[in-house]
Protein backbone atom coordinates (compact mmCIF):
# COMPACT_ATOMS: atom_id res chain seq x y z
CA UNK A 1 0.00 0.00 0.00
CA UNK A 2 2.84 2.52 0.58
CA UNK A 3 4.28 1.83 -2.93
CA UNK A 4 1.07 2.46 -4.42
CA UNK A 5 0.27 5.57 -2.38
CA UNK A 6 4.11 7.05 -3.50
CA UNK A 7 3.54 6.08 -7.22
CA UNK A 8 -0.18 7.99 -6.78
CA UNK A 9 1.12 10.76 -5.49
CA UNK A 10 4.70 11.55 -7.27
CA UNK A 11 4.03 9.40 -10.75
CA UNK A 12 2.61 12.87 -12.56
CA UNK A 13 4.92 14.56 -11.50
CA UNK A 14 7.81 12.20 -12.70
CA UNK A 15 5.58 11.92 -16.20
CA UNK A 16 5.97 16.00 -16.30
CA UNK A 17 9.19 16.04 -15.58
CA UNK A 18 10.45 13.65 -18.55
CA UNK A 19 7.68 15.07 -20.79
CA UNK A 20 9.71 18.58 -20.60
CA UNK A 21 12.74 16.95 -20.38
CA UNK A 22 11.87 15.43 -23.74
CA UNK A 23 10.03 18.31 -26.01
CA UNK A 24 10.88 19.40 -29.30
CA UNK A 25 10.32 23.29 -29.89
CA UNK A 26 10.70 25.59 -32.75
CA UNK A 27 14.43 25.99 -31.83
CA UNK A 28 14.75 22.49 -33.30
CA UNK A 29 12.76 22.88 -36.80
CA UNK A 30 13.77 24.85 -39.86
CA UNK A 31 11.40 27.42 -40.37
CA UNK A 32 10.70 27.17 -43.72
CA UNK A 33 10.13 23.04 -44.22
CA UNK A 34 9.83 21.79 -40.56
CA UNK A 35 12.06 19.65 -40.86
CA UNK A 36 14.05 18.83 -37.64
CA UNK A 37 17.53 21.26 -37.86
CA UNK A 38 20.91 19.53 -37.61
CA UNK A 39 20.82 20.84 -33.79
CA UNK A 40 17.40 18.71 -33.82
CA UNK A 41 18.58 15.82 -35.07
CA UNK A 42 21.30 15.96 -32.18
CA UNK A 43 18.50 16.07 -29.54
CA UNK A 44 17.13 13.81 -30.78
CA UNK A 45 19.50 11.35 -31.00
CA UNK A 46 20.59 11.98 -27.52
CA UNK A 47 17.20 11.57 -26.53
CA UNK A 48 16.86 7.94 -27.76
CA UNK A 49 20.46 6.38 -26.87
CA UNK A 50 19.86 7.54 -23.34
CA UNK A 51 16.23 7.59 -22.36
CA UNK A 52 15.30 4.19 -20.10
CA UNK A 53 13.11 2.03 -22.45
CA UNK A 54 10.26 2.30 -20.49
CA UNK A 55 10.39 6.28 -21.28
CA UNK A 56 11.74 6.48 -24.83
CA UNK A 57 9.66 8.94 -26.27
CA UNK A 58 9.59 12.37 -27.78
CA UNK A 59 7.38 15.00 -27.75
CA UNK A 60 6.82 17.84 -30.31
CA UNK A 61 5.17 20.82 -29.20
CA UNK A 62 1.61 21.02 -30.51
CA UNK A 63 1.57 24.52 -32.48
CA UNK A 64 -1.14 26.65 -33.01
CA UNK A 65 -0.86 25.03 -36.90
CA UNK A 66 -1.93 21.94 -36.99
CA UNK A 67 -0.57 21.49 -40.82
CA UNK A 68 2.69 22.47 -39.21
CA UNK A 69 2.62 19.97 -35.67
CA UNK A 70 2.15 17.22 -38.31
CA UNK A 71 4.84 17.67 -40.24
CA UNK A 72 6.98 18.39 -37.46
CA UNK A 73 6.01 15.12 -35.72
CA UNK A 74 6.52 13.19 -39.01
CA UNK A 75 10.19 15.09 -39.41
CA UNK A 76 11.10 13.70 -36.41
CA UNK A 77 9.79 9.90 -36.21
CA UNK A 78 11.27 9.88 -40.17
CA UNK A 79 14.29 10.71 -38.77
CA UNK A 80 14.16 8.24 -35.51
CA UNK A 81 13.67 5.59 -38.16
CA UNK A 82 16.52 6.83 -40.54
CA UNK A 83 19.01 6.96 -37.84
CA UNK A 84 18.06 4.03 -35.79
CA UNK A 85 15.64 2.11 -37.80
CA UNK A 86 13.81 -0.40 -35.21
CA UNK A 87 16.35 -0.73 -32.99
CA UNK A 88 15.23 1.18 -30.22
CA UNK A 89 11.19 1.25 -30.03
CA UNK A 90 10.75 5.27 -29.96
CA UNK A 91 7.44 6.49 -29.13
CA UNK A 92 6.82 9.94 -30.77
CA UNK A 93 3.66 11.74 -29.57
CA UNK A 94 2.65 15.47 -29.65
CA UNK A 95 2.83 17.67 -26.14
CA UNK A 96 1.11 20.65 -25.00
CA UNK A 97 3.99 21.73 -22.37
CA UNK A 98 5.36 25.00 -23.01
CA UNK A 99 9.67 24.05 -23.71
CA UNK A 100 11.88 26.24 -21.50
CA UNK A 101 12.97 28.88 -23.78
CA UNK A 102 15.44 31.14 -21.62
CA UNK A 103 18.46 32.19 -23.64
CA UNK A 104 22.05 31.58 -22.26
CA UNK A 105 22.41 35.37 -21.80
CA UNK A 106 19.32 35.65 -19.39
CA UNK A 107 20.42 33.21 -17.49
CA UNK A 108 24.22 34.21 -17.36
CA UNK A 109 22.87 37.87 -16.24
CA UNK A 110 20.78 35.90 -13.63
CA UNK A 111 23.86 34.41 -12.27
CA UNK A 112 26.05 37.57 -12.15
CA UNK A 113 23.06 39.36 -10.38
CA UNK A 114 23.40 36.35 -7.75
CA UNK A 115 26.83 37.01 -7.36
CA UNK A 116 26.93 40.82 -7.41
CA UNK A 117 24.51 40.34 -3.97
CA UNK A 118 26.48 37.52 -2.30
CA UNK A 119 29.09 38.79 0.05
CA UNK A 120 32.13 37.63 -0.05
CA UNK A 121 33.46 34.75 1.77
CA UNK A 122 35.09 35.79 4.92
CA UNK A 123 37.34 33.55 7.01
CA UNK A 124 37.24 33.66 11.11
CA UNK A 125 40.75 34.90 12.40
CA UNK A 126 41.21 34.84 16.03
CA UNK A 127 42.15 38.40 17.01
CA UNK A 128 45.86 39.37 17.57
CA UNK A 129 47.02 37.57 14.97
CA UNK A 130 48.15 37.95 11.34
CA UNK A 131 46.57 35.52 9.42
CA UNK A 132 45.71 31.93 9.90
CA UNK A 133 48.90 30.29 9.95
CA UNK A 134 50.59 33.29 12.42
CA UNK A 135 50.05 31.40 15.44
CA UNK A 136 53.32 29.69 15.60
CA UNK A 137 53.39 26.09 15.68
CA UNK A 138 50.22 25.09 14.65
CA UNK A 139 49.42 21.74 13.04
CA UNK A 140 51.33 18.64 12.39
CA UNK A 141 54.41 17.56 11.07
CA UNK A 142 56.76 18.66 13.76
CA UNK A 143 60.34 18.71 13.20
CA UNK A 144 63.31 16.23 13.72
Amino acid sequence: MDRQGYENTWRPFIDAGYERQCVLSSAHFDSETNELTRFGETIVAGLVQTMPQARKTIFVHRTSDEVQSQQRLESVRNSVDRMFGHVYATQVSFSNQIPATNSALLIERQRELLFEQTPPPTIPVPSGTEGINAGGGGGGGGGR
